[in-house]
């Protein structure tokens, strides 16, 4: 297999609009220990990067997490509860309701793993799959 890498993404902390953490000017990860989070199940990629997070801030992973994989679910409930959330950020940015959502100001250095095109060795690809990935390239570039 062939891995053609496009970028990594990403991550931040994500409060509705009305949650009261969202006026904040800068927060701690001790400080939001302590919060009811919408995160994806074990063993995601992001999930994991979310522990080690915590980790390497020395703070419990929070005890009240509500577990989803649906990216869906989770804005809705951010938007509708006092809840916190992990998304890639370009999530927040294509979002058409981001103006309900508000990006925590706190560090968040971890990433996730790349992203990109995988394709077979020695295998010869169609005009439309080399049409495919060359769409998929140009798209990306213009991000």
């Amino acid at each position: 297999m062939l891995f053609d890498s496009l970028g990594e993404e990403a991550l931040c902390v994500i409060a509705g609009a009305q949650n009261p953490l969202a006026k904040e000017k800068q927060l701690s990860w001790a400080e939001l220990q302590n919060m009811t989070w919408v995160l994806q199940q074990h063993p995601s990629p992001m999930r994991a990067i979310i522990n080690q997070v915590f980790h390497n801030a020395r703070v419990d992973i929070p005890s009240s997490i509500v577990e989803t994989t649906s990216i869906m679910t989770l804005l809705s409930l951010i938007q509708q509860t006092d809840m916190l959330g992990v998304t890639p950020v370009s999530v927040v940015e294509d979002y058409p309701g981001r103006d309900l959502l508000a990006v925590l100001p706190i560090k968040f250095e971890a990433r996730l793993p790349p992203y990109g095109l995988i394709t077979r060795r020695h295998r010869i690809q169609s005009s439309a799959m080399q049409a495919f990935m060359n769409s998929v390239r140009a798209e990306h570039s213009q991000v």
